[in-house]
């Protein structure tokens, strides 16, 4: 008597745990599109290139498709000169996850002024954000690296899972 093996193939989202709210009529479409900030023009090439630009493009892109973000290790570093925000459109609400490979401190540096965040996020929803390293340069006082927040255009900001995030605060007065 030969015996047969059936292989049965399932998503593994069928065993994911959904949210207590989940309704898939209700969610977001969801896309595999994988925007990597060094195709936007990132160079993580430290102080010698303003990385800015390049990661508000590609999240901006990701936005709109309920996307992923890939920060891929940079040679040196990823320079920041300003806000990265993370703000869907007027009415909507914001899905989308970020991913950062590599480097255990130093990955993105913030050189931007000081009174400001790094990372400006209004209506992120069901989203994560996994091995974000930031360092803020010396210098710049009171400031965020994560200013999370909500507004009545966004509805709300809930479900957002931070996985082995660093920051580290420089010297400068009230960074948090």
């Amino acid at each position: 008597m030969k015996n047969i093996l059936i292989l049965i193939f399932l998503p593994l989202e069928i065993f994911a745990q959904q949210p207590a709210e989940y309704n898939a009529s209700t969610m977001p479409a969801r896309t595999a599109t994988v925007f990597n900030v060094m195709d936007y023009g990132a160079k993580g090439i430290g102080a010698r290139h303003d990385d800015t630009d390049a990661f508000q493009a590609a999240i901006k892109a990701a936005i709109e498709v309920h996307g992923k973000v890939i920060i891929p290790s940079p040679p040196t570093f990823y320079n920041l000169t300003n806000t990265i925000e993370i703000i869907p459109a007027k009415g909507a609400q914001c899905y989308l996850n970020i991913e950062a490979w590599g480097h255990t401190v130093t990955q993105i540096r913030y050189t931007g002024p000081g009174d400001r965040p790094v990372f400006k996020v209004i209506g992120l929803k069901s989203s994560i954000i996994s091995g974000v390293k930031v360092v803020i340069a010396a210098g710049p006082s009171n400031i965020q690296v994560w200013d999370i927040d909500t507004n009545s255009e966004c509805e709300s900001t809930s479900h957002v899972t931070f996985k082995s995030c660093i920051a580290n605060l420089g010297d400068g007065v009230n960074n948090v």
